[in-house]
């Protein structure tokens, strides 16, 4: 960070380590949520492209 964004983060009252955790833990499940709703979509499109030959898990 930025010497104005340690002077922030200490404003709001977290230490830098905390605010990094909580800044990945959001990126990582926003991430997650992307992933999953492109596996979503691929499993979609080659259930339309080719039905019957799609096995479930």
């Amino acid at each position: 960070l930025t010497p104005a964004g340690r002077e922030l983060a200490e404003r709001l009252g977290g230490d830098l380590t905390t605010l990094r955790e909580s800044i990945f833990r959001g990126v990582a499940d926003a991430d997650l949520a992307v992933t999953l709703k492109v596996m979503a979509q691929v499993e979609a499109n080659l259930r339309d492209a080719a039905p019957g030959r799609m096995r479930a898990p």
